[in-house]
């Protein structure tokens, strides 16, 4: 696709807004009284994690398209490519990081209590975006998880992307998208731990690695909606995204393991329509 973004996506940018609540309110269940009637759904963080995952590996699809030069090696284009994610997320990540740092010393230091210089130096690991290796057992600033799996994945799929944009797209995404979504269906949660490890690799780049998946697919279905412009395909596709996102809400208060399944389908296509209004 060789077409450019001539304005913001701003009912990307809503859902986006409306993800990042839903995550900042899954970590503030510490805040919750004993007996309060409020509750916050059991999976509305992880969901709302990876909505991101999809967003994240539609605009790397929708990003390569974009790029006149083809000529450039794999590897290179795909280290230029994280190069420039890190470089948009390094300031606010680091400066999220070391407050969080420095507000975790000053409490334990209010209870008397000390940090060992092994877990202080975790701070370094974390600095350098491989919270998601085994490098990091401390877990810190554990929300920013996301960040470090989602770059780490991002540039082995670039490069395969670069390589052979089709077998990325048709035979690849697809296939590490439904076999890792079974795996992690068949796990006890029906969902991945991203501080555990399966094997080789942690949850969270399992997690990475399934939902940029899901964001190439995401890109197929915006690309072919994209091809029919009309005001009844227009509003197929926006009553399509309506009712997906809504049993993404419904089924958010539910525990069984058949919810998950669907709420995690529901984000993919329903993130495709909403890329369907890029022009």
């Amino acid at each position: 696709m060789q077409e450019k973004i001539t304005a913001r996506n701003y009912q990307l940018d809503v859902m986006k807004l409306f993800f990042a609540v839903l995550v900042l309110i899954s970590h503030s269940d510490t805040f919750l009284g004993e007996h309060t009637k409020f509750v916050i759904p059991q999976a509305a963080g992880a969901w709302a994690v990876f909505f991101f995952f999809i967003v994240s590996g539609m605009l790397m699809v929708h990003h390569y398209g974009k790029q006149p030069d083809r000529t450039v090696s794999p590897s290179k284009a795909a280290s230029e490519f994280v190069t420039m994610r890190l470089k948009q997320l390094a300031n606010p990540y680091w400066s999220a990081l070391f407050l969080n740092f420095a507000v975790f010393r000053f409490l334990l230091f209010l209870r008397g209590e000390t940090i060992s210089l092994a877990d202080s130096a975790q701070v370094i690991v974390q600095a350098l975006f491989l919270s998601s290796t085994s490098l990091d057992h401390f877990l810190l600033n554990s929300p920013a998880w996301y960040i470090s799996a989602m770059l780490i994945v991002m540039l082995p799929l670039y490069a395969l992307l670069s390589r052979s944009k089709d077998f990325y797209l048709y035979i690849f995404a697809p296939l590490t998208a439904v076999f890792s979504y079974t795996w992690c269906f068949n796990q006890e949660n029906h969902y991945f731990a991203f501080w555990q490890y399966y094997g080789l690799v942690s949850g969270g780049i399992v997690l990475a690695a399934m939902g940029l998946s899901f964001g190439a697919i995401s890109w197929l279905i915006a690309d072919r909606l994209r091809q029919y412009r009309g005001k009844r395909q227009r509003i197929a596709a926006t009553t399509a995204e309506i009712v997906l996102y809504g049993l993404i809400f419904h089924v958010w208060t539910s525990t069984s393991g058949e919810g998950g399944r669907i709420s995690l389908f529901g984000n993919a296509v329903a993130a495709g329509c909403g890329c369907s209004h890029i022009q």
